[in-house]
């Protein structure tokens, strides 16, 4: 598993893994507006066309093609068992390394057991992994393969997290995966899924203003075509 850094200022998220003092990735948060992550996101725009970057809202359920797909790969067996999901992955995304499927498969079972442990039962696990295999295939597939590698794959994502997009972000840090939450409603519903901060950092230097009503990532990627 990767060691999950603390961002301390913007120009850090930019390092590659090679100038990092620690071998890790960045699982972080901003709740708050200033002019330095205007800054910061403007180059996130400008960048986006040279590293590996995914920028995004909210993640859509996965639909029945999607679904009956996954199926006519992998079957309907279901194992909470990280050799399970390994295996599962050879087939599902065959560009992975063995130690991105390792840590992977490692990481989605080190979640499910967790869920399982909060009284979760076998078939909201089964649901659980079914998002997450379609996530990563059809919304991330382009950045899986370079986990753990320079140029770092990175997520900028805004909004507010579902608990399965929480679960998986979970997954994708500790793969490897850079990821930086925007927060334009605050911070309130990100605690009720992890309310010790455990799996990822807020930021609290990086701004305490609101959002502009109509602020979107979205709108910043339509912007800066």
């Amino acid at each position: 598993m990767q060691t999950r850094l603390q961002l301390t200022k913007f120009d850090d998220f930019w390092k590659p893994l090679s100038a990092r003092q620690t071998v890790g990735a960045y699982f972080c948060r901003i709740a708050g507006y200033s002019p330095d992550l205007v800054r910061f996101l403007e180059q996130a725009m400008q960048k986006r066309t040279q590293m590996p970057m995914r920028i995004t809202g909210k993640l859509q359920n996965p639909d029945g093609n999607q679904l009956s797909y996954l199926q006519s790969v992998l079957g309907d067996a279901f194992q909470c068992d990280a050799a399970f999901f390994e295996a599962q992955l050879v087939k599902w995304l065959p560009r992975l390394d063995q130690v991105q499927r390792t840590q992977i498969a490692e990481a989605i079972g080190q979640v499910l057991e967790t869920q399982r442990a909060q009284g979760k039962n076998e078939n909201m696990l089964r649901n659980a992994y079914t998002k997450f295999m379609c996530w990563m295939y059809y919304r991330f597939e382009q950045l899986l393969h370079l986990l753990g590698k320079d140029p770092l794959p990175r997520i900028l994502y805004d909004g507010e997290l579902s608990s399965h997009e929480f679960q998986l972000f979970c997954i994708l840090a500790r793969a490897g995966c850079d990821i930086l939450l925007i927060e334009p409603a605050g911070d309130a519903r990100y605690q009720k899924l992890d309310p010790k901060n455990e799996q990822s950092t807020l930021c609290a230097w990086a701004g305490n203003a609101p959002f502009p009503p109509d602020f979107s990532l979205e709108q910043m990627v339509k912007t800066y075509r």
